[in-house]
């Protein structure tokens, strides 16, 4: 799951947004990374999530051509995409690099450790962050 930062720029233009959407190809990630194992979702969570839905009616789906008219319209794109520095995530990350790039948008990567990672995020310094997660990383509630 990619998040963009909306309160602020480029995200808080509803273009640029979409730019990202259209300029992104997850079934291509999915397969050139992961075997075509990973299961799709076009909502907020996975297939074990609460609000999970498989498929969103209106859901935009990969079009670098839509995606590099936007960013045309907006007068360029430029992103900072940060994640933690794990392998898996660094792949990711480079693969939506060379995508978005695609559509003529400037990425640079920022791969940090989880706690600068959090920390900016927490303080609203950040653009876009690839999110992980995992079972069990967290205490339980009553710790």
């Amino acid at each position: 799951m990619v998040q963009l930062n909306t309160r602020t720029e480029p995200f808080d233009d509803e273009r640029a947004r979409e730019a990202i959407y259209y300029a992104t190809d997850f079934e291509a990630i999915n397969e050139g990374l992961f075997n075509g194992e990973g299961d799709m979702s076009e909502s907020f969570t996975a297939s074990g999530g609460l609000f999970h839905h498989a498929e969103v009616p209106g859901y935009r789906e990969h079009d670098v051509e839509r995606a590099a008219e936007l960013v045309e319209e907006i007068g360029g794109l430029e992103v900072e995409l940060s994640t933690t520095d794990l392998s898996t995530a660094r792949q990711v990350t480079t693969a939506l690099q060379t995508q978005w790039q695609e559509a003529g948008i400037d990425v640079t990567i920022n791969s940090a450790g989880l706690g600068d990672i959090i920390t900016n995020f927490v303080g609203g310094e950040w653009e876009s962050v690839l999110q992980t997660a995992a079972r069990g990383t967290l205490p339980p509630a009553s710790a």
